[in-house]
C-alpha cells in the first residue's frame, strides 16, 4: 500500500526532529578485512598539537591512523578508516610541529613494506593455492608458482648473475671479518 502525502510528511517531520548523529564511531578494527590478531604496536610519539575538535585530528585519531597505515601502507585507506581525508593527513604531516608524527608515519610504512616483502617472498617460495571446483563444490587445489615473481626478486637482490653467489660469499666473509678481525682476508 502506497503512503499518501500526509503520511510521507509525518515521516519527514519525525526524521527532522530526531537528533543528528554524532561523528561516526570508529570501527572496532581500524581497517576492514584484517584478521583480529593483526596489530602494529604504535611507537610512542607526541601527537601534533591541534585545536580540539570532535571531527579533527585528535591524538587518538593520529595513533589509530598510524596503526592503520602499518596494516595497509595506504594513506587514503588509513585516513578513511579514522574518518579523515588523505589530504588532511598529508597537511598534518607537513606541519612544522609534526616531527614525531612524521617519524611514526615513516616507521609504520617501513613496517608495512617489510610485511609486503615477506608476503611476496612467501608467494614466490610457496606459490599460491588455486582451488578446483566441480559442480560448485571444492574438490581440491594445486599450487601455482610465478616464475616472473621469482625472477624479479632475484634481480632485485642481485641473485641473477653468475657472479651473484661469489659476490654474496665475499660479502659474507667481509661481514665475518668485521666482527672477527682474526679471520683471514678473502681478497678481491
Amino acid at each position: 500500500m502506497e503512503k499518501d502525502d500526509s503520511q510521507r510528511n509525518d515521516g519527514l517531520a519525525q526524521g527532522a526532529m530526531s537528533p543528528a548523529p554524532a561523528s561516526p564511531s570508529p570501527p572496532s578494527h581500524p581497517v576492514s578485512g584484517l584478521p583480529d590478531d593483526a596489530h602494529y604496536d604504535v611507537p610512542q610519539f607526541d601527537p601534533v598539537p591541534v585545536q580540539p575538535r570532535h571531527d579533527g585530528w585528535t591524538p587518538e585519531r593520529q595513533r589509530r591512523f598510524v596503526e592503520a597505515l602499518a596494516a595497509t601502507a595506504c594513506v587514503a585507506e588509513s585516513a578513511r578508516s579514522v574518518g579523515m581525508s588523505a589530504k588532511s593527513a598529508h597537511r598534518l604531516r607537513a606541519r612544522p610541529d609534526s616531527f614525531a608524527f612524521r617519524n611514526a608515519w615513516d616507521a609504520a610504512l617501513d613496517f608495512a613494506v617489510s610485511a609486503l616483502e615477506a608476503a611476496i617472498f612467501s608467494r614466490a617460495v610457496h606459490g599460491v593455492p588455486v582451488p578446483h571446483y566441480y559442480k560448485g563444490e571444492l574438490i581440491g587445489e594445486h599450487r601455482h608458482y610465478n616464475d616472473q615473481l621469482a625472477m624479479f626478486i632475484m634481480r632485485h637482490y642481485g641473485l641473477d648473475g653468475e657472479d651473484g653467489p661469489r659476490r654474496r660469499s665475499k660479502q659474507f666473509f667481509k661481514q665475518i671479518q668485521a666482527v672477527n678481525p682474526d679471520e683471514p682476508d678473502v681478497g678481491e
